[in-house]
């Protein structure tokens, strides 16, 4: 697939998240769309999904108009993490994408408080562990089969169609 698809994707993603699933909540989380398209396509297309994290996050830093990178980074990170675990993996588990979800949801968030701290922002660790943590690990491991399901089915689809290079096999 092209790098132009990919970033339509990416903002249909980003658009999604920040309008239609703002009203989704489920204990005062929302999912996070970016994470699950990172942690599917780096269980489906190894390396690649670090880049997709780094587009992500770098888009989720634009909407947000903050610091630049407090997200981009994190979001890196979590598709490097996944990849490099993909290749020891069974990719046929249904499980993957829910503890790749769960994983990536406390590394994210994780590093983007340790970012937030070093710029100077207060960091309430224990309001974030007991509160928004939690929630929104939950809500990504609800998100993360079914979004999972469909980047893999349309990866397939565009693998036939000649648009991208088969998967890899072991």
């Amino acid at each position: 697939m092209k790098a132009w698809h990919w970033a339509v994707l990416l903002f249909a993603a980003l658009v999604l998240q920040s309008t239609v699933l703002t009203r989704l909540r489920l204990l005062g989380a929302q999912p996070d769309l970016i994470l699950l398209f990172t942690v599917s396509w780096s269980l489906l297309r190894g390396w690649r999904g670090a880049a997709l994290g780094l587009a992500g996050g770098l888009l989720l830093d634009m909407a947000r108009g903050e610091f630049i990178g407090a997200l981009a980074f994190p979001y890196f990170v979590v598709g490097l993490l996944v990849a490099a675990a993909e290749r020891h993996l069974f990719k046929e588990n249904p499980w993957l994408p829910i503890l790749g979800a769960v994983a990536g949801t406390f590394v994210v968030q994780g590093l983007f408080w340790v970012l937030a701290g070093s710029f100077g922002y207060p960091i309430p660790v224990s309001a974030w562990l007991a509160g928004r943590l939690p929630q929104d690990i939950l809500f990504n491991a609800l998100m993360a089969y079914p979004v999972h399901y469909g980047i893999s089915r349309l990866d397939q689809r565009l693998s036939r169609r000649g648009w991208m290079q088969p998967q890899r096999t072991a």
